[in-house]
């Protein structure tokens, strides 16, 4: 919350409403209503995929639907069966999307053919950090933590599920995000954003 506030009014961009939440609540009532008469015309949130769920539903029950721009749960197999129709239309900005590269697709396949149900980023982080660590160990040569700590460092141009991972000296991989639309209960990727290092 804190980061995006600062961004938008680094923008020139002053947020009508600044909104926190207690996790894991069954009521939203009081958040939705303070949207509502916010008068925003964009919402964005970072919020747990159970609680966006419900959140969702509360707030197009009240009859508010500004546009909406969330974080990587609002497209988890969780907050999408909660949610529903509540989450149509609206944006997120994730790591994983199936179609956002041909890793992303190869994976998705590997996954829908082992589980039976679509990925989400969760299983996609898993999936690549195990990747990034097994490269690096044998880089390594061995578990030797700073020789360890070395070799995901020097992890560049290596095309995971979420994105081409190349290390910094902060040990950030990704320095991308995807951004993707729920159109009528379907994911679909919109772009890709790649920062500059």
């Amino acid at each position: 919350m804190k980061y995006l506030v600062e961004s938008l009014k680094g923008m020139g961009i002053e947020p009508v409403l600044v909104q926190g939440y207690p996790n894991n609540s069954q009521d939203f009532t009081a958040v939705a209503l303070a949207v509502k008469q916010s008068g925003a015309d964009v919402m964005a949130t970072y919020m747990f995929d159970t609680d966006q769920g419900i959140f969702a539903k509360q707030l197009r029950q009240l009859g508010v639907t500004p546009s909406w721009v969330g974080s990587p749960s609002t497209v988890t197999t969780t907050a999408l069966k909660l949610a529903g129709p509540a989450l149509y239309g609206s944006y997120a900005v994730v790591d994983f999307n199936k179609d956002s590269s041909e890793a992303a697709k190869s994976f998705s396949a590997k996954y829908e053919a082992a589980y039976k149900t679509p990925p989400d980023f969760f299983g996609a982080w898993t999936y690549d950090a195990v990747h990034v660590l097994a490269r690096a160990i044998g880089e390594a040569k061995g578990l030797e933590p700073e020789k360890l700590r070395q070799a995901i460092l020097a992890v560049k141009g290596y095309a995971g599920a979420e994105g081409t991972y190349k290390f910094d000296a902060n040990g950030d991989g990704l320095h991308g995000y995807n951004i993707v639309r729920n159109n009528n209960g379907t994911v679909v990727f919109d772009k890709h954003i790649e920062f500059d290092d």
